[in-house]
Order: C-alpha cells, then sequence, then structure tokens
C-alpha cells in the first residue's frame, strides 16, 4: 500500500492541475448554461484537456520508473507499475471534470451524484474481490474501471444536452502525441542522455519531448495562435 501511495500522490498532483482548468471551465459554463455558447466553450474546453491529457499519458507510461526515480527514490520503482495504471485513470477523469461541471452547470447535480454514487459503490466492490489476488495493481485497476464508468455516464447525459464534436481535433493531436511517444522512447531506450549522471536527466527527455509535441501540434493545425489567444483570453476572465 505504501507503493501504491507514492503513485496516488503523482496522479493527485496532475488532477490538481486539471481541478484548476475545471473551476475555470465551471465559470464559463455557468454564465453560459443554456446558451448556444455553452456548445463552442464545451468543444474548446474539450480539445484543451486532450492536449494536456493525452501526453501527460503517453509520456508518463513511457517514463513510468523514471519519474519514480526522479520525485522519489530508486528503492520505489516497484511503484511505476501501479503509477502507469493510474494515469488511466487520470486520463479519463480528466474529461469527466469537464462532463461533469457541463452538467452541474445546467442544474443536474443530482444526475452527477447519482452517477458518481454508483462507479464509487462499483469501486468498493471491486476493491475486495481484486485488491486480495493482484494487490497494488488490484487497486489501480478497480479505480481505472469505477472511473470508466463513471466517464461513460457522464459522457451520453451530457451528449443528450448538447452535440460536440472532436473526433477531427482528436486525431490530429493523437498523431502528434505519438510523434511524442516515439521521440520519448528512441531517448529512453536507444539515444541515452548522460547530463546530470542521474535521475535528473529524465527532465531532458521531459524538454524536448515537449517541445517536438508543442510543433506537432501547431504543424498539424491541433492548436493555432488564435487559439492560444482565445485560450489566453478566457482564462483571465
Amino acid at each position: 500500500m505504501g507503493l501504491y501511495s507514492l503513485g496516488i500522490t503523482l496522479i493527485g498532483f496532475l488532477i490538481s492541475i486539471i481541478s484548476l482548468l475545471g473551476i475555470i471551465f465551471f465559470n464559463l459554463f455557468s454564465k453560459y448554461s443554456f446558451k448556444p455558447q455553452s456548445k463552442s466553450i464545451l468543444n474548446k474546453f474539450l480539445k484543451i484537456t486532450a492536449i494536456i491529457s493525452l501526453p501527460i499519458f503517453l509520456g508518463g507510461i513511457l517514463l513510468s520508473s523514471k519519474i519514480i526515480q526522479l520525485v522519489f527514490e530508486s528503492e520505489y520503482v516497484l511503484a511505476s507499475t501501479s503509477f502507469s495504471i493510474l494515469l488511466l485513470f487520470f486520463l479519463l477523469i480528466s474529461f469527466s471534470i469537464i462532463f461533469t461541471n457541463f452538467l452541474m452547470a445546467h442544474n443536474k447535480e443530482k444526475l452527477v451524484l447519482k452517477i458518481r454514487g454508483i462507479s464509487t459503490g462499483v469501486n468498493i466492490l471491486l476493491n475486495f474481490l481484486f485488491i486480495p489476488l493482484f494487490g497494488i495493481v488490484g487497486a489501480a485497476i478497480t479505480t481505472v474501471i469505477s472511473e470508466t464508468i463513471n466517464l461513460v455516464y457522464l459522457y451520453f447525459e451530457t451528449k443528450k444536452m448538447v452535440s460536440f464534436k472532436y473526433k477531427s481535433d482528436l486525431i490530429k493531436i493523437l498523431f502528434s502525441t505519438i510523434v511524442m511517444g516515439l521521440v520519448v522512447y528512441l531517448f529512453n531506450n536507444f539515444i541515452i542522455i548522460r547530463l546530470f549522471y542521474n535521475s535528473l536527466d529524465v527532465l531532458i527527455i521531459l524538454i524536448i519531448s515537449g517541445f517536438i509535441y508543442f510543433i506537432c501540434l501547431l504543424f498539424t493545425k491541433s492548436l493555432t495562435v488564435t487559439e492560444i489567444k482565445e485560450i489566453l483570453i478566457s482564462f483571465k476572465k
């Protein structure tokens, strides 16, 4: 459980960042609730969330052991397995936060509470089944399963209220993420960096892959300069 808590700590930090964005989402959704603008706002922030969460998910899995060694110490490297699984939980909850805030801004608090109650109940039940069999890996798996249920419910309930497009943008973002992942894989396995000669070397990989990812976003027009300005203006509001 100590190793599992290390993964939870890192995931909690990532979720806190998404939650801060969620506050901005909720304020905008509340301002334009039951108005046509809510559709464009939803599409915009679904795109932002994909741009942020997808590279963290893939890069985190590829560099899980190095990240654990960087934040903690090498003797805790076994926590990388549960951390990798929990990264899927982070990806799922990133989108859940958007749908949750959208529904709550449209007076669907009881529905959101009901959905969360169902997923929590499933989580508790599966913990009794999986943890004795698989230990910390089982705990991570049940967390992912319960959040998947939560996201699916939220997605379809939101879909009932407003249509939104995401496929074209998602394909471009996925392409950029895959390119970034290939860069991470190359530096992690073939192009060995020895600048600090310790766990800090992973930071160089993160900087290089992050830069490549940003260039790919601009190249595929997944993200434009105009959109960056619009996003910054939205945050200021």
